[in-house]
């Protein structure tokens, strides 16, 4: 009975030693950036249009390599992309919002987005 007793000690110790309060081994997202439209280009006779997006580059405090997902009005139009620029089609008067999701190579995330109102003549 006492070697049980000894046992539950030494495990619950190193238990208690095992146990970190360290947040180091957590992976970190990566850090804020911003979303923005550059020119755009209309298309006839069709009249539709391309609205060029940017954004800068989200830095991953960890090193992790950073990709990007572009998101128009919540439908996935982009994914895994190393570059920080992406195209836009759309037609008619429309207010759209671009979202772009960073993510890093342990599946940590940020987002940034941004809204434009868009018309084609």
């Amino acid at each position: 009975m006492k070697m049980l007793k000894v046992l539950l000690v030494c495990f619950s110790i190193f238990s208690l030693v095992s146990c970190s309060d360290k947040n180091e081994d957590l992976n970190k997202a990566p850090g804020e950036f911003t979303v923005s439209f550059v020119a755009t280009k209309v298309s006839t006779p069709t009249f539709t249009s391309t609205v060029g997006v940017v954004w800068t580059k989200a830095v991953d405090p960890d090193g992790d390599t950073v990709t990007y997902d572009v998101y128009v009005d919540d439908v996935l139009k982009e994914s895994d992309l190393g570059k920080r620029e992406a195209s836009v089609e759309f037609s008619g008067l429309k207010s759209m919002t671009v979202k772009v999701v960073a993510k890093d190579t342990n599946g940590a995330t940020a987002i940034a987005e941004a809204t434009k109102v868009v018309k084609v003549k």
